[in-house]
């Protein structure tokens, strides 16, 4: 039932498993959020054995291309060595998430005692057979055949670890370990599904899932073992050694909808990476929500859209615009000075524009493409290099969110008659509060385009590109020295707080 809120968020995860928290962010943002519901229907459906038994074939369909010399090339995602696994997993672990299953007997037609809930069993075994598809599926796409197992003394290709990809290539990384080398797995699956992949497994960001870790490195371990620990008694029960419901609590107490929320997002990721592979891709319109730019990009969202709402608040509301007006006329040395720092929003989007060119695509209408994953590769590069500017631009968001919210849900004090001592200072502060109002959204306005400056200095020394359409033809980009750029984050960051 959780999945279905999945359009509302969901926030902080209250579970006492340490580490699940992160898989409470898989229905905050709306494109995972639909691939979880999209799981969510695959999994507890009407249909559910004639999904499965679909999502069973497609994941094993072959799909054979012939050349003109007469070569075959035959690709499929998951391998025979896997194929009974795999059915074990979709028709003999999947039913535990619907709460129940059904098989007959001689007699007939009975229903068994509920299967307990196998939500991270689940997760693992599925895991391990999108890890072990994929690494054969890039060896064969990058022509790198001795990386598909372990070796004494050698590294060999994985799905995350980006924190040694100098040491050995990554599934989901844009490029090989050469650092020139495109990865071709991005062309048989396609630019959502690798985004899905990347967001799923090797994101840095604070809500990611990053679920392969959390499997392989003890995160879920003792959710594993309270889940075998309920399966051993459903065995016991389902042989009359127990009954219903002494089993019933330690059920309930495992009822994990985060987990269930990460069962559908693997389930919805097999299928659009299995589709690609099939030869019979599906139309995804699923973009990063998880990485540096994906961040950033939603940071300078907010924050140009907050900026426009105090705008308009200072305009229309005639109780804010006498406070701004007031102050303008006690501090108008100040209030000028920082009006002279104020960027126009249409140039800071220009500026935003420049730096982040994804963010003009429309989610709705655009697919992520291949060309998308480079150019968003190269972004993740500058951030993770300007993190400064990173972080300049999430304190701002967080900022100008609170700022906002206190005007908003203070505003209606400008409008009472003071009566009482307590009163007249509730308006005279909230009167200075909403004063410098103007001079707030000035200084939030320059905070921006202070990150991106930096942001654009990067891009010039990291990529060193400088003929690229974030600096080309700036001649101030071209010849600000960085340190200068970075104390100017510092001192922004300490004037903002």
């Amino acid at each position: 039932s959780s999945v279905n809120e999945f359009d509302e968020g969901r926030g902080e995860c209250n579970s006492t498993r340490g580490g699940l928290h992160s898989l409470s962010s898989l229905t905050k943002y709306k494109p995972m959020a639909f691939q979880v519901k999209l799981g969510q229907d695959i999994l507890l459906g009407n249909e559910f054995q004639d999904r499965m038994r679909k999502l069973e074939i497609q994941s094993c369909r072959r799909q054979i291309n012939e050349f003109p010399s007469g070569v075959c090339e035959v690709k499929h995602l998951v391998p025979d060595s896997h194929r009974c696994f795999l059915k074990f997993v979709l028709f003999g672990l999947a039913p535990s998430l619907r709460g129940g299953t059904k098989s007959s007997d001689d007699t007939g037609t009975k229903e068994n005692p509920s299967l307990p809930l196998l939500p991270t069993i689940f997760i693992t075994a599925l895991s391990s057979i999108i890890e072990h598809s994929l690494r054969l599926l890039w060896c064969y796409e990058n022509q790198r055949h001795y990386h598909c197992i372990a070796r004494a003394s050698e590294y060999y290709v994985t799905l995350d670890g980006h924190g040694q990809r100098d040491r050995h290539d990554v599934m989901i990384s844009p490029f090989l370990i050469d650092g020139t080398s495109k990865n071709k797995l991005i062309s048989l699956i396609g630019a959502p599904a690798f985004a899905m992949l990347s967001d799923l497994f090797a994101s840095p960001s604070p809500d990611a899932p990053n679920i392969r870790s959390a499997v392989c490195h003890g995160t879920l371990d003792d959710a594993v073992v309270a889940e075998l620990e309920e399966l051993g008694q459903w065995a016991i029960v389902l042989n009359g050694g127990l009954n219903t419901t002494q089993t019933k609590q330690a059920q309930t107490d495992n009822n994990e909808p985060f987990l269930i929320d990460a069962s559908c997002a693997l389930i919805s990721c097999l299928d659009l990476i299995s589709s690609g592979v099939s030869g019979q891709p599906n139309k995804s319109r699923y973009e990063p929500v998880y990485s540096y730019t994906a961040m950033a990009k939603r940071d300078l969202g907010d924050i140009l859209s907050k900026i426009d709402e105090i705008d308009s608040l200072i305009s229309k509301n005639t109780h804010i615009l006498n406070c701004v007006e007031s102050m303008e006329e006690q501090q108008s040395k100040l209030c000028k000075d920082m009006g002279l720092l104020r960027v126009d929003t249409k140039a800071l989007t220009d500026m935003v524009y420049r730096v982040f060119p994804t963010m003009v695509k429309d989610p709705i209408n655009d697919i992520w493409t291949i060309e998308d994953v480079f150019v968003e590769h190269g972004s993740n590069i500058v951030l993770t290099n300007g993190i400064a500017a990173q972080k300049l631009l999430s304190d701002i968001s967080r900022e100008a969110k609170a700022y906002l919210t206190a005007i908003r849900d203070g505003m209606n004090t400008l409008t009472i008659t003071p009566t009482c001592t307590k009163d007249k200072r509730a308006v005279k502060s909230m009167t200075r509060f909403c004063g410098i109002s103007k001079m707030t959204v000035d200084f939030y306005s320059f905070s921006v385009y202070i990150a991106l400056l930096m942001i654009m200095v990067v891009h010039r020394d990291t990529l060193a590109v400088k003929s690229s359409s974030v600096v080309k033809g700036d001649v101030m980009i071209l010849d600000l020295h960085r340190d200068d750029v970075v104390k100017a984050v510092e001192r922004t960051r300490m004037t903002l707080s």
